[in-house]
């Protein structure tokens, strides 16, 4: 597998997980658990493909850094 179809596939694995997530009505910390993600990873990979990561508007989260590029 090449690089460029390496990287559409990650994305596509985090765009899925990050989506289950968000569906699941677990908690970020619990759902990584189960999943045994990183959360710390998990918080990164969201914030910079969502510009946040999910549910943060229920907890009143704002990303300092703004939306990834």
């Amino acid at each position: 597998m090449n690089r460029k179809n390496h990287d559409v596939e990650k994305q596509r694995y985090w765009q899925r997980t990050i989506g289950d997530a968000a569906r699941s009505g677990m908690s970020i910390r619990e759902f990584c658990r189960q999943r045994r993600l990183k959360e710390s990873q998990f918080y990164l990979v969201a914030t910079q493909t969502e510009g946040q990561p999910p549910g943060a508007e229920q907890v009143g989260y704002s990303c300092p850094f703004g939306k990834a590029a």
